[in-house]
């Protein structure tokens, strides 16, 4: 399993902080012609955006709101 840097710069899901406010919260998922992506453990997220550019087929988004 492969795994890069949260908002929080940790490995992992960490979810939303409680601040006593609505949260969104977004997930892209990508359609790549590729299995694997070259990446050192620990990437950013631009970082994997970009390693992944050039091979997205299709890509979508959803948003979630935590209360």
């Amino acid at each position: 399993m492969y795994q890069g840097l949260n908002d929080f710069d940790a490995p992992g899901w960490t979810g939303p902080s409680d601040e006593g406010r609505t949260h969104r919260m977004f997930f892209r998922l990508y359609a790549l012609d590729t299995e694997l992506v070259e990446l050192a453990p620990g990437a950013t997220r631009e970082e994997l955006r970009e390693s992944a550019k050039k091979h997205v087929i299709d890509s979508t988004e959803l948003v979630g709101m935590v209360p």
